[in-house]
């Protein structure tokens, strides 16, 4: 249950980052290359397009995988993704290139897989007597995702740089992996 509350917190708090910062960040990036904002969302709105278009079609392929693995496995693997997406924002260029959209649909599947891994885990894991408390906490730890990770992300953007509530979102999920798969081995349930 604990692992599913922290996955919440990065789960619910990625969509928070990716909605919110990859569009400060493609306006910003726009504005130096002399786009207006309309112009720059409306280039940025394909590689969001794809990036969704890729999740939504993958999210049946991943919920049947959920069901059919250990839910601690289903959760690593969601990390992986989550990961890889976030920390490989570092590395980008500028969110208008469409040369980087592996990296985005990436970030996709990884943001879209760490919200269903945590639900699930969270929903096999939960005392049916307590589902409803247990469940509700879930939602709380990524309400205190969103609120904690958007006030630090967003003085990284200002003063680091728009890739910094990426990568450290992707630190974050980092630790999760690994505490992710220290309890697949030794208390794999």
């Amino acid at each position: 249950i604990a692992l599913s509350y922290a996955g919440a917190f990065a789960a619910r708090s990625d969509l928070v980052i990716k909605g919110m910062f990859l569009v400060i960040w493609a306006i910003h990036d726009g504005s130096l290359r002399g786009l207006d904002p309309a112009a720059a969302m409306a280039r940025f709105g394909l590689v969001m397009a794809l990036m969704q278009g890729v999740s939504f079609v993958a999210a049946p392929f991943f919920g049947w995988y959920i069901d059919n693995v250990n839910r601690v496995t289903a959760t690593i693997v969601a990390l992986a993704f989550a990961s890889a997406g976030y920390l490989s924002m570092g590395i980008i260029s500028s969110p208008l290139d469409l040369n980087m959209l592996p990296y985005f649909i990436i970030l996709g599947l990884g943001s879209s897989f760490m919200l269903k891994a945590s639900l699930g885990l969270v929903g096999q894991e939960a005392p049916v007597k307590e589902r409803g408390s247990v469940v509700a906490m879930n939602g709380m730890f990524g309400a205190l995702g969103i609120l904690i990770l958007s006030l630090i992300g967003g003085r990284l953007f200002d003063s680091v740089g728009p890739w910094a509530p990426f990568v450290i979102a992707g630190a974050y999920q980092v630790l999760l992996l690994l505490w992710a798969i220290w309890i697949r081995i030794y208390r794999p349930g």
